[in-house]
């Protein structure tokens, strides 16, 4: 973590500075972001479609050192006011960092325990992550996401990252997924290729 010296020589940590990219309008995803109580936190929500090229655009013309990155969509909200504080602790000196996730479907509300971190899980196909997750400014490439893919661009981005870097698992419910019915076949397709 970055520092800063004060006149009087305490040295002060710099909080990094994180970005919301919020590609929904549904008002409950914002305001999960909105009511944060981690004071760099800075957002924007997404005017344009498809989801994979709007977070490219923002990303291209934000990145710079010392910033975290979270993705957020129309299926995943932040849980708790202090979600954010809690993952920018975790995280530490990790390029990326995943959570424990809470699904809401109709009719049932079921905890998602995800396993610790673990390339052999990711290339066994045991840690396909589609949910929000969040990613160091260093680690990302200036257009990290495949613009083709309408759903799993997430996975993608997680398994590219799993495939070359430790990630940090934090095992608490930061977000909440609301299940969705998906044709994910495409997107299967286009990985595959």
């Amino acid at each position: 973590m970055a520092t800063n010296v004060t006149p009087n020589q305490q040295v002060v940590p710099v909080l990094p500075r994180v970005i919301a990219l919020i590609a929904s309008k549904t008002q409950s995803v914002i305001d999960s972001v909105v009511e944060q109580d981690y004071p760099n936190l800075e957002y924007t929500i997404n005017t344009e479609t498809p989801t994979p090229r709007f977070y490219n655009n923002i990303i291209e013309k934000t990145l710079a050192p010392n910033q975290i990155y979270l993705f957020l969509d129309d299926y995943n909200r932040l849980i708790g006011k202090d979600a954010v504080s809690k993952v920018v602790a975790g995280m530490s000196q990790f390029p990326a960092l995943y959570t424990d996730i809470v699904k809401k479907n109709v009719g049932f509300t079921n905890k998602e325990y995800l396993p610790a971190f673990s390339q052999m899980n990711v290339l066994m196909g045991q840690a396909g992550i589609n949910h929000a997750f969040f990613v160091r400014s260093e680690a990302l490439p200036p257009r990290p996401f495949n613009e083709r893919l309408e759903h799993l661009y997430l996975v993608q981005l997680f398994r590219d990252l799993a495939s070359r870097l430790l990630i940090a698992h934090l095992p608490d419910f930061i977000i909440e997924n609301t299940n969705n019915n998906q044709n994910l076949e495409k997107d299967i397709k286009t990985l595959n290729e």
